[in-house]
């Protein structure tokens, strides 16, 4: 789980696997896994590129997962270059993939995200309103979605 290069190659061999069967869905995931990778190693850049490129593939692959945690990579890769305009509206973007799934602990992730972003500008009500709608949506966590 913390093998950062394994990680890395699990990836490549993915995306070459899904170039070859042309499987859009895994070629998102795979750009999304490579944005993970360098976000980890702090290269923004590469980063952002790669979590670009998988937000290129959501029409036509559907998936709401890949969708949310590349748009969700994108906000916090822009956060942290300052850049909040676009930082918001990626992770405005995010909170759009999920508002209407029951996956709960996407919804809070996607609402704290805001929450963070408003308070690092200032916008306190704002954060505090996301913060708190966060904080409502752990009520329908599972017991083992609980525990983060």
């Amino acid at each position: 789980i913390n093998d950062i290069d394994g990680y890395f190659e699990s990836a490549k061999t993915a995306h070459y696997l899904a170039l070859e069967a042309r499987d859009t869905l895994i070629i998102a995931r795979s750009n999304m896994y490579f944005g993970k990778y360098f976000l980890n190693l702090k290269e923004i850049d590469s980063a952002f590129y790669y979590s670009y490129k998988a937000t290129t593939f959501f029409p036509s692959t559907k998936d709401n997962n890949t969708q949310r945690s590349a748009l969700s990579s994108l906000s916090l890769i822009l956060k942290s270059v300052k850049d909040y305009p676009k930082s918001e509206k990626y992770a405005v973007e995010a909170l759009k993939v999920v508002e209407n799934d029951s996956i709960f602990l996407a919804k809070y992730g996607a609402y704290n995200t805001l929450g963070r972003l408003f308070m690092e500008t200032g916008k306190y009500n704002l954060a505090y309103d996301y913060h708190k709608k966060a904080l409502n949506i752990t009520d329908n966590f599972t017991r083992k979605e609980r525990t983060y």
